[in-house]
């Protein structure tokens, strides 16, 4: 195949399924290469919406455009996600581990804009805030992320609740569908603070509310006529969870059975139930019973007080992060894809390091900074410490680092694409350097590297003979993915086409490939294709000086 010439357009198919699709084009890597001198002043932006019927409907929504020039640096973006419920006298859980997170260039910082009296947020991402009495309702927070490449807000509301759950703020349906909550009465007493069930009622009210390990549900409890379960618990949806259930009372057994130790004469009972040492999570209803499956119901439960709140956390630090024990020489070192230590447990954790390679460095946040130096090949045993109140534990690991040029002689190449490695020769060539492909072979080797959105693949590449496909990309496993694959040459076409622009006459060509402007995550395999389909295969792929830095 000669060199390709004309108009040269990227078809992206977007199924109509698709609704809003985000977009980032790299506009200056195809004005460079496929319209020489075409880079500079630009005095239109243009849009498409061709549809060459009859009758055209064609429509197109394009949507909060940005033109700038990428440095390889990203603003930071949230990936954590707040919760907007809270009560009076209750720690207030932004999300299960009460901290900010965002993807972005490190170091990331974070600052509070505005937010009701008491909210705090440290520059690392801790939320720190106890509503006290009288904040109940409604407010209004705004977070700031920032890094070198700018700032981004994240706006939300949090309602905060009484700390004694008043039932007049909410709205009584019914639990466990038409066949629980039959027949009876449902009555709010007490100025909202207690709710009385009587027959044969199962009742609910949405309460949107993350049960953690330390969360507590804590009420008073009556009865003057015992039915077949009374009893009260979480659920995450309307239909009956038996193992969400508490059972207080009654002839029957249905849930947990741990406090069901209530009796006629014991007139009102205080209960406090550690809710999250039996389940967890998000939950929207609480659900209270008064089950009494006869002709003429009569069992009544009186639920007063209720309050549900977080006790005081001494759990000792778990690492939840998983490092990354593969790097290069001059390459940053990616702990993982935020490089950054994780923990849960008793906040605030603070991270240090007990041992590491020169220049390793944790910062008390958890930020980890190293990018091995020339000489620092080998493998490197790092341990970690996550302490807190509670106490101190340790992450141990290897980190092995490869030389910054790629070492053929250091992997074992092997097959990849199944039938598609068919025939042909493999051979390891200048010291390791190079691997070359002759006939019709599809090779990899075990690279487990995590390719982020900063990757870029670099290395030489050559071809005496043309084949169907010369290829190189990475990939997850040993099956054939052509969207990780980038085509250089051949008379087919498979795989991204943005560098498909090798031939016969160009000898040994230089690329340098940003792999996570295409795809990202781990990736165990890096691939080469050569192929040949014919009775005779001989097509030749070089692959030469192959770099994988950030």
């Amino acid at each position: 195949m000669g060199p390709r010439t004309g108009v040269h357009k990227i078809f992206i198919i977007t199924p109509l399924n698709n609704g809003v699709r985000h977009y980032v084009i790299p506009v200056g890597q195809f004005y460079t290469a496929f319209v020489p001198n075409h880079t500079g002043l630009m005095p239109y932006l243009f849009f498409s919406n061709d549809h060459d019927v009859s009758n055209p409907d064609g429509e197109s929504v394009f949507s909060n455009i940005k033109i700038y020039e990428d440095t390889g640096l990203f603003p930071p973006e949230f990936t954590s996600i707040p919760n907007i419920r809270a009560r009076e006298g209750n720690v207030y859980f932004y999300d299960a581990n009460k901290k900010l997170e965002a993807s972005g260039s490190p170091p990331i910082s974070f600052s509070l804009d505005s937010g009701p009296d008491g909210f705090t947020v440290t520059s690392d991402g801790q939320v720190s805030w106890t509503p006290s009495l009288g904040q109940e309702g409604v407010h209004a927070v705004e977070i700031i992320a920032s890094n070198s490449s700018g700032t981004v807000s994240q706006s939300f509301n949090i309602t905060v609740d009484p700390v004694t759950l008043n039932f007049n703020g909410f709205t009584l349906g019914s639990y466990g569908g038409s066949s629980q909550d039959l027949s009876g009465t449902v009555t709010v007493e007490d100025g909202g603070t207690s709710v009385r069930l009587v027959g044969n009622r199962w009742q609910q009210i949405q309460i949107d509310y993350t049960v953690t390990a330390n969360t507590v549900l804590e009420f008073d409890f009556s009865s003057s006529a015992q039915a077949d379960v009374h009893g009260i618990g979480f659920d995450t949806d309307l239909g009956l969870t038996e193992q969400f259930a508490f059972q207080l009372f009654g002839t029957q057994i249905l849930g947990v059975q741990d406090i069901h130790n209530y009796t006629l004469n014991d007139g009102v009972k205080h209960y406090v139930i550690p809710v999250g040492q039996y389940y967890s999570g998000f939950m929207s209803y609480l659900f209270f019973s008064n089950d009494h499956d006869v002709n003429t119901p009569d069992g009544e439960s009186l639920f007063s007080n209720i309050k549900v709140y977080e006790v005081s956390d001494d759990t000792l630090p778990t690492f939840i992060s998983t490092p990354n024990t593969l790097t290069r020489v001059s390459n940053i070192y990616f702990y993982d894809a935020n490089r950054r230590v994780e923990a849960s447990g008793a906040v605030p954790i603070s991270f240090s390091l007990g041992s590491a390679p020169t220049g390793f460095n944790v910062d008390s946040n958890g930020q980890v900074r190293w990018t091995p130096s020339v000489g620092q090949e080998g493998v490197h045993a790092v341990e970690i410490i996550a302490s807190n109140s509670a106490g101190a534990v340790s992450q141990s690991f290897n980190i092995t680092v490869d030389p910054v040029t790629l070492n053929f002689n250091d992997f074992t190449l092997g097959s990849y694409g199944g039938s598609q490695d068919s025939s042909g020769t493999v051979a390891v060539e200048d010291g390791g350097a190079s691997v070359r492909l002759v006939g019709n072979r599809w090779q990899q080797i075990q690279i487990d590297h995590t390719v982020a959105a900063n990757t870029v693949l670099e290395f030489d590449f050559s071809s005496s003979a043309q084949g169907d496909v010369h290829g190189i990309g990475f990939d997850t496993d040993l099956g054939l993915t052509a969207q990780f694959a980038f085509q250089l040459f051949g008379t087919q076409t498979w795989g991204e086409q943005d560098f498909y622009n090798y031939i016969l006459n160009d000898g040994i060509k230089h690329y340098v490939i940003p792999v996570g402007q295409f795809y990202s995550g781990f990736m165990p395999y890096l691939f080469f294709a050569n192929d040949h389909d014919v009775n005779n295969p001989n097509a030749e792929s070089v692959f030469s000086n192959i770099q994988i830095h950030e």
